[in-house]
């Protein structure tokens, strides 16, 4: 059976799915990719042990024929290819299967596997949440809350994402357990079964290699939750997704957040990056700290000390909207990123003491970010 694909659409569809590859698989048949033809469709599907992608691109055959061959083998060709479409032909009916690929004078004989030897993936059946948004939205806002959780650490709620719905809205949280990011997501949201809230921790890394694929900002995505899968796809962009969820429990974020502040300050994000970074060579401490020390008043008084280089301060304007001066220390890095992820919008950092968080609000935006304090230096 020979169909053909445009040789761009295979390019884009193999470079998508590369967000979605492990290089360094456990199982060698998770080093592979699933072609699956049926109805005119090319559905390509590459699978770890926590998420799969699937790109599905025309192809001028409507015979069904499903066969697995290694990734990277599969994209070193094509990248290679300069014809404007390649040729498929599937030998399956053999003890040894092979994908034989036709571009120009060029033929190539690829080692395969049975379909039928790829992972089974989950079949969304009964959800119990739905959001359809814009692809542009969800970016924005998961790239705001990942990071401020844990990719690579432990596979506990510091490695996730998490999906809460209630109240008609969805937001999105994550934490690393001294600092968290929350953030809304607009749309349409749904609840099935009567349910008036819902709540699912996604892995970081699935939203990691989510925001990595370059998209049509106003493509519509859609977020389905089962008891222990997301479904999400693009129809527009011919892309489905699976992702397993975590099941740790997460922390009541809710009580983490401070909603009564007594002090607000409006920073310059400019000048108090500037500073912070200049500040960040002398802020090391043994104990690992690496803290800076805020003194707001009429003004953001800085500090930092180091037990090998000395001590630095600097001063950057800030407008003092209300409440009695405030005084804390932070991790200077976690300050900076904070401040960075403001894009040069406006920020307003509140405080209600030396051991309280501190809260960091984004003019414009439904993002909250959260910073622990650490002990002000004797």
């Amino acid at each position: 059976m020979t169909g053909h694909i445009e040789t761009r659409e295979l390019k884009a569809a193999l470079k998508r799915l590369s967000a979605f590859h492990d290089s360094k698989p456990k199982l060698p048949i998770l080093d592979c990719v699933h072609v699956n033809i049926h109805y005119g469709l090319a559905r390509l599907t590459v699978f770890d042990l926590e998420k799969s992608l699937t790109v599905k691109v025309a192809i001028d055959s409507a015979n069904p024929c499903s066969i697995t061959v290694r990734f990277r083998d599969l994209r070193k060709i094509i990248d290679k290819v300069k014809s404007d479409a390649v040729g498929f032909d599937f030998q399956t009916s053999t003890d040894e299967p092979k994908l034989t690929i036709s571009a120009g004078k060029l033929q190539f004989k690829l080692n395969a596997k049975p379909g039928d030897m790829f992972p089974k993936l989950p079949e969304p059946d009964t959800l119990q949440a739905v959001t359809d948004t814009a692809w542009s939205d969800f970016t924005g806002e998961a790239t705001f809350v990942k990071s401020a959780t844990e990719p690579d650490g432990a596979r506990d709620y510091t490695n996730g994402i998490l999906f809460a719905y209630k109240s008609g809205t969805l937001e999105l949280v994550g934490t690393d357990g001294r600092r968290l990011h929350l953030s809304k997501i607009t749309g349409t949201h749904k609840l099935e079964n009567g349910r008036d809230s819902h709540a699912s921790l996604v892995p970081t890394p699935t939203i990691h290699a989510m925001t990595r694929l370059n998209l049509d900002p106003g493509a519509s995505v859609r977020f389905g939750f089962g008891d222990d899968f997301m479904a999400w796809s693009i129809p527009s962009e011919g892309i489905e997704g699976i992702s397993h969820l975590l099941d740790t429990p997460y922390p009541d974020y809710d009580k983490v957040v401070p909603d009564d502040c007594t002090s607000r300050f409006k920073l310059d994000t400019g000048a108090t990056i500037e500073c912070l970074d200049a500040l960040a060579i002398v802020a090391t401490q043994s104990d690992g700290r690496d803290m800076v020390v805020v003194n707001a008043n009429g003004t953001l008084n800085l500090s930092a000390r180091s037990d090998t280089m000395g001590e630095a301060s600097g001063i950057v304007p800030c407008v003092h909207l209300d409440g009695p001066e405030a005084i804390f220390a932070l991790n200077i890095h976690y300050m900076i990123e904070t401040l960075k992820l403001a894009d040069k919008r406006e920020v307003v950092m509140s405080n209600s003491g030396s051991l309280e968080p501190v809260r960091f609000d984004y003019r414009d935006t439904d993002r909250i970010a959260v910073v622990m304090p650490v002990r002000l230096p004797d």
